[in-house]
């Protein structure tokens, strides 16, 4: 069980980077919580990191961006609610990806040439009236995709490391079109999230 502050603190940490003021911040959509919780925060050295209780911090991972409002990915740096052992990471996807549409999570696997299998996580935007998306000009996918797409790496023995260089990325631009591939067929709807892939091992 993760504990309760790191809840809070992830509530919060995603609160302050999306430009809330209030440190009254509804956690609802996190698990197990609907609660409102308040908790001081305090910002500390280096710029952009933010220090809450029991010595929880942000960290910026790098994933790539697939923003339907562009033409070509991009490297992101997503902040990362990080626990004092490091042990615990919870990204704050709703600040690359906007807090305007759902979003679901899909974990896929790629081998690379000596058959180690690395692990990604393809988050995605869902629902009606999104923007096609023009960002998937070099993705082998015949179909349109409406709506921005993040894609991250787990690590070997954490939860969630940076891309690290061109191998890594284009593994990742793999992992994403497992993903589209087989979400082809899922209607776009508000619905869309139970109709898509959570998880892709092949």
């Amino acid at each position: 069980m993760v504990p309760t502050h790191l809840f809070v603190a992830y509530a919060i940490t995603c609160s302050l980077l999306n430009g809330k003021s209030s440190f009254f911040i509804s956690i609802h959509f996190l698990r197990h919580s609907t609660h409102f919780l308040a908790m001081p925060v305090h910002r500390t050295a280096p710029k952009d990191t933010f220090r809450v209780t029991h010595a929880i911090t942000t960290r910026a991972i790098s994933s790539v961006l697939f923003d339907s409002s562009k033409t070509a990915a991009a490297t992101v740096y997503v902040p990362t609610l990080v626990s004092e052992d490091g042990k615990n990471r919870f990204p704050c996807f709703e600040v690359v990806l906007g807090r305007d549409a759902p979003l679901h999570q899909c974990t896929v696997a790629v081998a690379d040439n000596m058959g180690v299998r690395h692990k990604y996580l393809v988050v995605t935007q869902t629902g009606e009236g999104l923007p096609r998306n023009r960002a998937l000009q070099d993705i082998d996918f015949d179909h349109e995709w409406h709506g921005s797409l993040l894609v991250m790496k787990y690590g070997k023995n954490l939860p969630f490391v940076g891309l690290a260089g061109l191998a890594d990325r284009n593994r990742a631009k793999v992992a994403l079109q497992r993903f589209l591939v087989d979400s082809q067929f899922a209607p776009v709807t508000a619905e869309v999230k139970n109709e898509l892939p959570s998880e892709i091992w092949y």
